[in-house]
Parts: structure tokens; C-alpha cells; sequence
């Protein structure tokens, strides 16, 4: 808005007869397209993140439970609440770390061979949006270090609640499981 103002007074000053406007106005329609477009990517995001978060829940939940007889007999010989806590919440951090690093690999050597050969735009109408006929996809290494940062993000915090469940598991409790 101020470089909008600037450019306007130096115009009038100068008697240039510029017209000044932001890109999303002089984009029109098709500013207000990425817009939708990127408001859907990002709905879509978070709608994976929530389904990621439920998987990751019940996998750690199910994990748990098979393991209720170990749980209780580490809690019966000593093992305090914050160490049950911090050896669930280690160990999916240290599968979210791999898991992470992995796809982030297979993402980037994907990427990596698209950027190579380019993507054919199916249909005339898109390539004005993709800005030619073909699609030169790029690595960013911001953005993988943050998609890294969400995933383990988001399985530490799938993972808090049965965590601290197991932090409950009565060493009695263990001892009455049928193993």
C-alpha cells in the first residue's frame, strides 16, 4: 500500500499519467482463481493432517495396548510416569523423524525427475495458469524442512493422549493380562 502511494505521487508529480494498482486487481478473475486454488490446497492439507493424526493415534493406542503386560511390569519395578511418557512420545518421534526423512527422499527425487523432463499441461485452457505448455516443477529446501517440522509435529501430538494413557497402566492391571 505504501509503495502504491509512492509510485501514485511520483506519477501525479511527474505528470506520467500512471495508473497504480495492486496485481490482484490488474490479475482480475484469474488472481481471484490462485486464490481459490490455494485456499482448496490448503483445506486439503489439513483435512490429511487430521486423517494422519487419527492413524497415527490409533496405531500408537493399538501399540500400546499390546504391550500393557511390559508397560505394567516396568512401572511395577520402578519406572516412573515421565519415563513411560518420554519413551512412547521417543520412540514415534524417532519413527516420524525416519518416516519423515524417507518420504521427504522419494518427494524429492520425484520432484527432481519432473524438473528434468518437464510436465505436459493436459488441456490449452491451463497452460495461462501454469504459464507455458509445459510444467517445471522445482525442490524447495524451506519448504521440505517445514513439511519435516509438521510431520513431526503432527505425530508428537497424535501421539501425547495414548501416551499418556500408558502412564497409567497399573503394574496390577498387567499382571491380570492372559500372556
Amino acid at each position: 500500500v505504501a509503495a502504491q502511494k509512492a509510485i501514485e505521487a511520483v506519477s501525479a508529480s511527474e505528470k506520467l499519467g500512471l495508473k497504480v494498482s495492486t496485481w490482484r486487481g490488474a490479475a482480475g478473475i484469474l488472481g481471484q482463481l490462485t486464490f481459490l486454488m490455494s485456499g482448496i490446497l490448503i483445506v486439503g492439507a489439513l483435512v490429511l493432517f487430521v486423517i494422519a493424526m487419527i492413524i497415527i493415534n490409533n496405531s500408537v493406542t493399538m501399540a500400546i495396548m499390546q504391550r500393557t503386560a511390559v508397560i505394567g511390569t516396568m512401572r511395577a519395578v520402578g519406572a516412573q510416569r515421565g519415563f513411560i511418557l518420554g519413551m512412547v512420545l521417543f520412540e514415534t518421534l524417532v519413527l516420524g523423524l525416519f518416516f519423515g526423512l524417507a518420504g521427504a527422499g522419494v518427494g524429492v527425487a520425484a520432484v527432481s525427475a519432473m524438473q528434468s523432463k518437464g510436465i505436459t499441461v493436459p488441456d490449452e485452457r491451463l497452460e495461462f495458469l501454469f504459464g507455458g505448455p509445459m510444467l517445471f516443477p522445482t525442490v524447495n529446501g524451506g519448504i521440505v524442512a517445514w513439511s519435516m517440522a509438521v510431520v513431526v509435529f503432527i505425530t508428537l501430538v497424535s501421539t501425547f493422549l495414548p501416551a499418556f494413557r500408558a502412564t497409567r497402566i497399573s503394574p496390577l492391571r498387567a499382571m491380570q493380562t492372559d500372556e
